[in-house]
């Protein structure tokens, strides 16, 4: 039984039988080398559609000797997608539509991975996947983008793999080997092409002398694999190179014919007027994303021939401010495509037109797949139909949305300043009532989490990129200051409450439940200037994100860091205490099984560094007191480790 998840074929699909023969070949090759293939290109001409109508093709024509199991993963959607998926193996089921399965929500993502990956290089399994891995970021993003786990953690050799980028360097040769080399395990990981076993012999290079692709335990093995292996080899050979040096496929625009193919299968009055179409796709660069929403709008709108589309694209044309850079992430005709589709709604007479762009202008702040639409009014759910109508937004069977991110990009240059910031406090003022409800304490909350965190620390990014938020910068009193508030046009403290919020409630779930630590650092920093701005250096909620700061540091045991934080975030405390008296400074710090007291933790990080290993047991007391200068005080207790950043006053 073939088992699926996350597999569809796409509605509407522009063969391009170039990339797909190369895929093909790919596929059909069983060499050592060949269980990666990558589709890199530019956003918005058709990665993504291309390989999940592959991965629906082999699902489709898959024999269970070969291929037993397909799956595609997004990257804009990998936590919830690795829920899924193990729902799907566990169960041995066959889930097309791969929803989060509810038993599992309450598991750290750490766990979820290595179920995922374990079951993947079992022996029921092994050898016998497919996986699409989407829009990845390079190689070098990684780690900021919480991804790194990815290159070290997943079971490239135990089935095959497709990569779809935007970045470059997957298909370098160089880096390619460096990363993958370092997963594989390099010659610790071959296995004989005939029977599968890894044996010590296969660490001497016992190889195909002939393509040098594939490797056998034995010279047995060797000859009885010949009669399937021979093809493959002596068409490799004649080709003047091997299967395993094509490492990736480079994804471009349209061909001319297959736009104009496209153009015509999707508008069919426009069937006869050959030089009509080709005069648009031309003008449209044959930019795969321009032609689909350009043949959405003259289906929708029935437009008579493709000159009348071209003289309405002209008319619609975008406004673009003296001076300004050019755009390299799209076409310059990409944007004059999206305002004609949406402002044929707007002029339109149907309900909830204006609501229409409303929802268009949100859901370009947000991450580009699986939006709760319940972050959108009434109203503008009501809308979404007139957006999908466009094609300028999907909406699953779910009920989430998703929108390309190119789409997005050129929404969000369009944006005001006012508007910047009036859709950014509504968003977020959204997000914190429904992650107020989170808890890392109550895993019955997590689903909270799964669902709304990620679309936080986009919306934050993007507050951050309107200037709304700004980077604290050091003060002189070795404090952060913040100038977001100016930046803000005087906005009130509510925009910056709110980003706190999420800041700090999304933080916490990438801190606790989704390990993505990065992640995390970069929200409660966030957090931190949303709370400078909103309420001064001497606030509560700036003591609090210090915390935070300071426990992310513990977590990558940057010990001497975190100290500094919490330092800051106790002088905060300290200083905001109406009874302070002549020992406010004497706090105690717990710090894994020795208390200090705050001067002699801040001045003696040699001992905390020494400490920071101990095993010692923290013995019961009632009362706390310095373990190197013997200072105690009866209103402060000693705290358990793992609250080891809390104070009582």
């Amino acid at each position: 039984m073939l088992v699926c998840f996350n597999v569809h074929a796409p509605t509407a699909f522009q063969r391009r039988s170039k990339l797909e023969k190369g895929m093909r070949d790919w596929f059909d090759a069983r060499g050592s080398k060949t269980n990666k293939c990558v589709l890199c290109g530019p956003g918005g001409i058709g990665k993504s559609t291309l390989v999940r109508n592959f991965a629906a093709a082999c699902a489709a024509g898959g024999a269970s000797d070969v291929l037993r199991l397909v799956f595609v993963l997004s990257a804009a959607n990998l936590e919830h997608d690795y829920l899924g998926l193990l729902g799907v193996l566990e169960t041995e089921g066959g889930s097309a539509a791969g929803g989060a399965c509810s038993a599992h929500q309450h598991l750290a993502q750490s766990v979820v991975r290595q179920r995922v990956h374990a079951i993947l290089g079992s022996s029921t399994w092994r050898g016998l996947w497919l996986g699409v891995l989407d829009d990845l970021p390079g190689p070098e993003a990684m780690e900021a983008d919480g991804l790194d786990w990815l290159l070290k953690e997943f079971p490239w050799v135990h089935g095959r793999t497709i990569i779809t980028t935007r970045a470059a360097e997957w298909t370098d040769a160089e880096a390619m080997s460096v990363a993958f080399d370092a997963v594989d395990g390099g010659d610790e990981q071959r296995q004989c092409k005939e029977c599968g076993r890894s044996p010590p012999a296969l660490l001497k290079g016992l190889k195909c002398g002939n393509c040098k692709n594939v490797y056998y335990c034995s010279r047995a093995c060797q000859q009885q694999a010949w009669k399937k292996h021979k093809p493959l080899c002596l068409q490799s050979v004649a080709d003047g190179r091997s299967v395993a040096e094509i490492v990736g496929l480079h994804v471009g625009n349209f061909a001319e014919e297959e736009a104009c193919s496209w153009i015509k299968g999707k508008v069919s009055r426009w069937a006869g007027d050959a030089e009509g179409i080709l005069e648009l796709v031309i003008h449209l660069e044959c930019f795969p994303l321009a032609i689909a929403l350009a043949a959405e709008h003259a289906h929708v709108n029935k437009t008579p021939t493709p000159a009348n589309y071209l003289d309405a694209l002209k008319r619609a044309g975008c406004k673009r401010a003296k001076g300004r850079k050019t755009v390299v992430e799209y076409l310059e005709c990409f944007p004059d495509v999206v305002k004609l589709s949406l402002d044929s709604i707007l002029q339109s007479d149907q309900a909830h037109a204006e609501d229409a762009g409303q929802a268009l202008r949100k859901l370009a702040l947000l991450d580009t797949m699986a939006i709760p639409l319940d972050l959108l009014s009434i109203d503008e759910r009501k809308a979404m139909i007139l957006l999908q109508g466009y094609s300028l937004v999907t909406v699953d069977e779910k009920g989430s949305a998703s929108m390309h991110a190119v789409t997005q990009l050129v929404v969000r240059d369009q944006f005001t300043k006012s508007q910047r910031l009036a859709l950014v406090a509504t968003l977020a003022a959204v997000l914190a009532a429904k992650l107020g409800k989170f808890s890392h304490a109550k895993p019955a909350t997590y689903f909270i989490g799964w669902r709304y965190a990620r679309h936080a620390g986009v919306l934050v990014e993007r507050a951050r990129e309107f200037g709304i938020l700004s980077v604290a910068q050091p003060s002189q009193i070795g404090g952060f200051v913040s100038t977001s508030s100016q930046a803000a046009g005087g906005a009130g403290c509510d925009v910056f409450d709110n980003i706190g919020t999420i800041c700090r409630k999304a933080g916490l779930f990438f801190d606790r439940v989704s390990p993505h630590h990065c992640e995390a650092l970069r929200l409660f920093e966030a957090g931190l200037d949303s709370a400078l701005a909103g309420h001064g250096p001497d606030h509560p909620e700036v003591a609090m994100s210090y915390m935070n700061i300071g426990n992310i540091f513990i977590s990558q045991y940057k010990y001497e860091e975190a100290l500094v934080q919490h330092h800051r975030s106790l002088e905060i405390k300290i200083s905001s205490r109406a009874d302070a008296g002549p020992h406010a400074s004497k706090v105690f710090l717990p710090i894994h099984s020795c208390i200090y007291c705050l001067p002699c933790a801040y001045q003696t990080p040699e001992s905390l560094l020494r400490l920071q290993n101990s095993n010692r047991t923290i013995l019961p007391a009632k009362q706390a007191a310095c373990d190197l200068c013997g200072f105690h005080d009866s209103a402060i207790q000693r705290l358990p480790l793992e609250n080891w950043s809390t104070i009582v006053l």
